[in-house]
C-alpha cells in the first residue's frame, strides 16, 4: 500500500501543489496549502516531503510556531534559520546556501534554541558564522547534527553553545569553521573532514573526540580545554595546530590535561612536523609521564625503575637544573666523605655521614619536581648555597678544589691512583647526570 499525501491524501507521486517540482508554481496556492496543515497541527507541526518553492518566505509562514519537524523535505531557496524553539530537519535536501542570521536585521540572532539536522545533505554553504560587523553574541541551547553530507563549506564562529553540540558521522568537502565558540558539552565522533578544520580560540567545557578522519590540516591554535583531552582513535593525515593550547586557567596544558600517552605522542609529533622543539619538548616529558602511569598499572618494575630514575635525574631530558643540582650536592657528598674517611673516623661514622648526605640529596631533588617552574631557579641556587656551606665547614674546602677534581668523571681513569667500588659507582652517576645535563640543555636550544 502506497503511502499517502499529507495534502490531499493520495499518494506521494501525486503532482499537487506540496509535492511536484514546478519552480513556478503558484506561491499563492502553496502557501494556502501549508496554512491548512499549520492549522490542522497546532501543537507539533511535522512538514513531509514537501518541495518548497525558491520565492516562499520561511520566516513570515513559521514564526508563530514552536516546534517543526521537516522530514524530506526540498528546499531551493537561500533560506535564513528559523528562530523557532525547536526545529528538526530530517532527510532534507538543501539546494541553496543555509544562513543562521539575517544581515538585514541582526536582532534576531540573539538565540537558537533546540536545533536538529539528521541525514541532510548541504548543496551549498551551511553559514553560522557572526563575525560580521555589529553582529551581537548568539547563543545556541543545544544543536544536533549527525549523518549528513555538506558538500561546501560549514561555519560556525563566535557564538555560545549552552547544553550540548552533537556532530558525528557526518561527511564535510569544504573547509570547516568552529572558531572562537564556547562549548558546554561538545561531541565531535566519527566526521570525516575533507578540508581543512579550525577549532581557533575556542573554549570547551566538555570534549568528546573519538574516531574522526582529517585529510588535511587541522587548527586548535589558542584553544583552551578545561575537561581532559583524549585525541586517541582519530586520524590525522596532515599537520595539526596545537600552538597555544591551554586550560581554564589560561596556562600550558598539563598531566592532569591529558588522558593518554597517545594524545600526548599526537600534540608531540605536530610540534615536530612544524619544527617547533621547545613546544615539542614540553608534551615528549608529557608522554613519558603517561608511559610511567602505563608501566606502573602493568606492574612492569624493571622499566618503572628506569623510568622513574630518568624522571628524577633530569625530568626525562627535559630539565638541565635538576641534573646540575644533583650533580653539585652528589659531589659534595662524596668529597666530604672522601675526607672524613682520610682522618681515620669510625667506619659508623663515615657510613652514617654517607647515608644522611644522599637522603637530604635525594630529598632536594625531589622537592624540585614539586617546585612550580618560576621558583626552580631560586631553589637551586639556595640549596646549592646551604650545601656548599656544610661542605666547606667540613673540608675546609671553601675554594672547592677537592670537589672540583672529584667533579670530572675521568679524572681517576686517567690519573695513577687505584680505583674504589664506591668511586666507580660515583664516577659511573655522575657521567650519567653530565650526560642528562648536556642533552637536557641540547633539548630546550636545539635548532632541529
Amino acid at each position: 500500500m502506497e503511502e499517502k499525501c499529507t495534502f490531499n491524501d493520495e499518494n506521494k507521486n501525486c503532482n499537487c501543489i506540496l509535492h511536484n517540482k514546478n519552480t513556478n508554481k503558484s506561491l499563492t496556492v502553496f502557501n494556502e496549502a501549508i496554512e491548512r496543515i499549520i492549522k490542522e497541527n497546532k501543537d507539533e507541526l511535522i512538514l513531509s516531503d514537501i518541495i518548497f518553492p525558491d520565492n516562499f518566505e520561511y520566516q513570515s509562514v513559521f514564526s508563530k510556531h514552536t516546534n517543526i519537524q521537516f522530514i524530506d523535505c526540498e528546499f531551493n531557496k537561500k533560506m535564513i534559520h528559523l528562530n523557532i524553539e525547536s526545529i528538526c530537519y530530517t532527510q532534507c535536501h538543501f539546494k541553496n546556501n543555509i544562513w543562521f542570521f539575517d544581515k538585514k536585521d541582526i536582532s534576531k540572532t540573539d538565540n537558537i534554541y533546540n536545533l536538529c539536522f539528521d541525514y541532510c545533505t548541504f548543496e551549498e554553504e551551511f553559514n553560522c558564522d557572526f563575525y560580521a560587523d555589529n553582529m551581537p553574541r548568539c547563543n545556541i541551547t543545544a544543536l544536533n547534527i549527525q549523518n549528513s553530507t555538506f558538500k561546501k563549506s560549514i561555519k560556525f564562529n563566535k557564538c555560545n553553545i549552552n547544553s550540548s553540540y552533537m556532530f558525528s558521522n557526518n561527511t564535510i568537502f569544504g573547509t570547516s569553521d568552529f572558531e572562537d565558540i564556547t562549548f558546554k558539552e561538545a561531541y565531535f565522533i566519527r566526521n570525516k573532514f575533507n578540508d581543512v578544520v579550525s577549532f581557533k580560540q575556542s573554549y570547551f567545557d566538555s570534549f568528546t573526540f573519538k574516531e574522526n578522519t582529517f585529510d588535511k590540516l587541522a587548527i586548535f591554535e589558542d584553544t583552551t580545554f578545561k575537561s581532559k583531552l583524549n585525541l586517541k582513535g582519530n586520524i590525522f593525515k596532515d599537520e595539526i595546530n596545537f600552538l597555544g593550547i591551554k586550560n581554564e586557567n589560561g596556562k600550558s596544558l598539563e598531566t592532569a590535561n591529558i588522558v593518554n600517552r597517545e594524545t600526548a605522542r599526537i600534540i608531540k609529533h605536530s610540534f615536530e612536523k612544524l619544527d617547533n622543539i621547545i613546544e615539542a619538548n614540553k608534551f615528549y616529558a608529557l608522554e613519558m609521564q603517561k608511559r610511567e602511569e602505563e608501566l606502573s598499572k602493568e606492574k612492569n618494575w624493571l622499566d618503572l625503575i628506569v623510568f622513574k630514575f630518568h624522571k628524577i635525574s633530569s625530568n626525562h631530558s627535559q630539565d638541565w637544573l635538576l641534573s646540575l643540582l644533583w650533580v653539585i650536592n652528589l659531589t659534595f657528598v662524596y668529597t666530604s666523605f672522601q675526607f672524613i674517611e682520610a682522618l681515620d673516623s669510625h667506619w659508623l661514622f663515615l657510613y652514617s655521614f654517607l647515608s644522611i648526605g644522599l637522603i637530604i640529596t635525594s630529598i632536594e631533588g625531589l622537592a624540585y619536581l614539586e617546585i612550580p617552574k618560576d621558583y626552580k631557579g631560586l631553589f637551586c641556587v639556595i640549596f646549592i648555597f646551604l650545601n656548599w656551606i656544610f661542605y666547606s665547614l667540613i673540608t675546609n674546602d671553601y675554594t672547592m678544589c677537592y670537589a672540583s677534581n672529584n667533579f670530572n668523571p675521568f679524572s681517576i681513569m686517567t690519573g695513577k691512583e687505584s680505583l674504589t667500588f664506591a668511586t666507580l659507582i660515583y664516577k659511573a652517576i655522575i657521567t650519567y647526570l653530565i650526560y642528562q645535563f648536556i642533552i637536557s640543555i641540547r633539548q630546550n636550544t636545539r635548532r632541529k
